[in-house]
């Protein structure tokens, strides 16, 4: 069996590990780097520490890039030194041009770049990423790093909501069978439509991106942080019995993130007091720790779940709205007087989840 660039840089979940299993000891570039990517989505840092020291030789003969490369995914799951190897790894990169490694390179670039929370360069690493992968002929790759450029640009600017941009992520992601992308995009869905206000909703798209991930990405930190927030919304919800098996099942997480995620949820669970170190914390979750489960949970009705669902596709008129809530059941006078009566139950529960923009409402 060959091994691609392709196969190195893409596979996830059980495909990658029965790779790993197959292809055994570590005998070139390829082999190694498939080695080092399975521990990292393990978490397993002893053992990426253990191939950078065993085959010293094979990473000085490649070059200095390869070198920075293995480092900066190690700097990501330590969280040590960020800045400094973040600087000499964009020196390496500059003169790299084969299109696959160029492109994998700048992704984990700009991975390394979010960590230390310099969001601007994070997403200039990943148009350059999306670019290389565009020019190896790997779209789905090209597509995760042009999603993570999103994800960057939601940091940038803070407060504004990308329901569109997430679900058409989300639809090319599952067109390309690239499963466990759509779960991610269809998290941060979830997550943007908890912060709008609708944890109902945000718990519908939750169970989606888990359906993906479960099958396809299974094991990893993403899938971890993404039963996190599903945590997160059933106690929101006070679904407690559902709740135990999501707690249960994160505090079985190898990672170091998710391991003080479970100690924040615990701490809430048992009313601490005590404000432990959180080291690595990811950042969504100091946000939420702050007033973790304090707001209050909004109950939508079905029929406004339904609207606030039908606004994820985009902004529509009043008479769009009316026709996507009720088509030909009733008159269409009567459907707009209900959808009315629908959007200023909605303004009620939740101020900012609905604007008026040229006369169609959109999500804000």
């Amino acid at each position: 069996m060959i091994l691609t660039t392709e196969d190195v840089l893409s596979l996830q979940g059980p495909a990658l590990a029965r790779l790993t299993e197959e292809f055994g000891a570590v005998r070139d570039v390829h082999s190694l780097y498939l080695h080092f990517r399975f521990q990292y989505l393990q978490g397993n840092v002893a053992a990426m520490q253990n191939l950078l020291e065993e085959h010293t030789n094979l990473i000085q003969a490649e070059g200095s890039w390869l070198r920075e490369l293995l480092r900066l995914r190690l700097a990501i799951r330590t969280k040590q030194d960020l800045a400094e190897i973040c600087a000499r790894a964009s020196e390496a990169f500059a003169v790299l041009t084969a299109p696959a490694w160029r492109g994998e390179a700048f992704m984990v670039l700009a991975m390394a770049l979010e960590d230390a929370q310099n969001d601007l360069a994070a997403q200039s690493a990943y148009q350059k990423s999306a670019g290389a992968f565009r020019a190896a002929g790997m779209p789905r790759k090209s597509l995760i790093a042009r999603y993570n450029g999103l994800a960057s640009q939601t940091r940038i600017e803070a407060g504004k909501k990308y329901f569109f941009e997430l679900q058409s992520f989300a639809d090319e992601a599952i067109s390309l069978r690239c499963f466990d992308l759509a779960g991610t995009a269809l998290a941060n869905l979830s997550r943007d439509c908890q912060l709008a206000g609708a944890p109902e909703l945000a718990l519908k798209h939750c169970a989606e991106a888990l359906h993906y991930l479960r099958a396809h990405d299974f094991g990893t930190l993403q899938y971890f942080l993404t039963v996190a927030h599903h945590l997160n919304l059933l106690l929101q919800l006070s679904k407690w019995d559902e709740a135990v098996v999501y707690y249960e099942e994160l505090r079985l997480s190898p990672f170091n993130e998710t391991k003080e995620i479970s100690t924040v949820i615990t701490d809430y669970l048992n009313a601490k007091k005590e404000e432990p170190d959180y080291a690595h914390l990811p950042l969504t979750w100091r946000e939420r720790r702050k007033d973790l489960l304090a707001q209050k949970s909004v109950r939508f009705t079905a029929k406004e779940r339904q609207l606030v669902e039908s606004l994820t596709c985009g902004p529509l008129s009043l008479g769009e709205l009316t026709g996507r809530l009720y088509g030909a059941k009733i008159d269409f006078e009567s459907g707009v007087a209900r959808t009315k009566q629908l959007l200023h139950r909605l303004k009620q529960k939740a101020p900012q989840l609905i604007v008026r923009e040229d006369d169609k409402y959109v999500l804000a």
